[in-house]
Order: C-alpha cells, then structure tokens, then sequence
C-alpha cells in the first residue's frame, strides 16, 4: 500500500513539474513526459473501464426488475382471468334468479 502511495505521490510531483514547465517554457526531460502521458492513458482506461463494469451492473439490475414485472404481469393476468370467471357466473346467477322471480 505504502508503495502505491508513494507511487502516486512521484506521478503528482511529476504532473506539477510538468505543468510548471509548460507555463514557463521550458522544456520536460523525454522520459518524465513519457512516464506522465502513459499515466494519463492508463487513468483514462480505469474510467472507461469502470464506466463499463457500472452500466454492465445497471444493465444487470434492469434485466432484474425486468423479470420481476414480468412475472407480476403474470401473476395479475391470472387475477384478472379469476375475476372475469367470477364475473360471469354471478351474471349468470343473477339471470337464473332474474328468471326465477320474473316467472
């Protein structure tokens, strides 16, 4: 760990000595651009790779809420197939009875 920071601390040294020498003029050994340029591009590759692990965990959460609606729908199909059977035997009831007392 204490290598890691330390390592970050030099690429942070060198990201000020850079920037001080752009504004000055002056020129950077090749070597310390290098080292910065290739830090810059792996950092840009930890976000976009992190970007990906994050929508490919967002897409994983939709797929989930996804198949829970769907098996809600299913489950209300089956209600609503219920209540329209219950609705049409009390409507059929309700005529027998109609028939019964209007005879």
């Amino acid at each position: 760990m204490q290598k890691e920071i330390k390592k970050q601390l030099n690429i942070k040294k060198l990201f000020v000595k850079y920037f001080i020498s752009l504004k000055k003029g002056a020129a950077i050994q090749p070597q310390d651009r290098l080292f910065i340029l290739s830090e810059r591009s792996a950092s840009a590759i930890d976000v976009v790779t992190s970007t990906i692990d994050n929508l490919n965990d967002i897409n994983t959460e939709i797929s989930e809420v996804v198949k829970d609606i769907s098996q809600q729908q299913a489950g209300l199909e089956k209600t609503r197939q219920g209540l329209m059977q219950t609705m049409s035997n009390n409507q059929r009831i309700s005529e027998k009875f109609r028939n019964l007392i209007e005879a």
